[in-house]
């Protein structure tokens, strides 16, 4: 069942924007284009892109969070270009199958719970220390784009 995993393919910071008002703004400053996350998905390698996918996605990323802790189902929808898929969260004991919506390639997957918050809890992580450690105050970076 332990068939989720995030990769951060490491890379270069580029500097603030002083006029960077939102998460959104400060992940698209920071990251090139072609700096991606791998999701293992199942059998399936999904890579995404930070500063495109990541980026447009966080305030949805950060709802789905919340929602792990639910007992009913829930969706989470990906809003970006490359990547427009719906994930239906189907609550089932300790652990989550998956299914995606908009993407036939994309097989559903049942994950544990704890991995998949852990996974994501160790992503947002990264992506916050990064902002901080190109001069982000975190607490003045708005959640809405």
């Amino acid at each position: 069942m332990d068939n989720f995993a995030i990769k951060f393919i490491e890379h270069t910071l580029n500097k603030k924007d002083e006029n960077d008002l939102s998460m959104n703004d400060a992940i698209q400053t920071i990251y090139d284009y072609d700096e991606e996350i791998e999701l293992t998905w199942g059998n399936e390698k999904v890579n995404l892109y930070v500063k495109g996918d990541v980026s447009v996605s966080w305030l949805d990323i950060i709802r789905m969070i919340e929602n792990l802790g639910s007992r009913e189902d829930f969706y989470m929808h990906w809003p970006s270009e490359s990547f427009w898929v719906t994930w239906k969260f189907i609550v089932n004991g300790d652990s989550f199958k998956i299914e995606t919506i908009g993407s036939k390639n994309i097989p559903m997957i049942e994950v544990s719970k704890k991995q998949f918050i852990s996974e994501w809890d160790s992503f947002i992580a990264k992506i916050n220390k990064d902002l901080i450690k190109q001069g982000y105050d975190l607490s003045k970076l708005d959640l809405y784009p």
